[in-house]
């Protein structure tokens, strides 16, 4: 007999949703040669694409940067 377990669901091919990838955009566009400068910019960027540039946006970026990273991460897990 076999146990059902839950598990998350899969990310790293998934496509990421139009908000998400919006944002993952705006940060490019607002923070890429300050923060993202070794990041390329995927032109369809996966959920998984998308989380990793938030750390970058963190530890490179400013206040807004910040923000909107955290914003990211909130709208990339509320798409799962």
């Amino acid at each position: 007999m076999s146990k059902s377990v839950d598990t998350a669901p899969e990310v790293s091919g998934a496509s990421a949703c139009k908000m998400v990838v919006g944002l993952y955009r705006r940060a490019f566009a607002e923070f890429g040669s300050r923060a993202l400068w070794n990041i390329a910019e995927a032109p369809e960027p996966t959920r998984t694409e998308v989380l990793a540039i938030t750390r970058q946006l963190r530890t490179e970026g400013d206040m807004n940067a910040r923000r909107l990273a955290e914003q990211i991460e909130y709208t990339a897990r509320a798409d799962l």
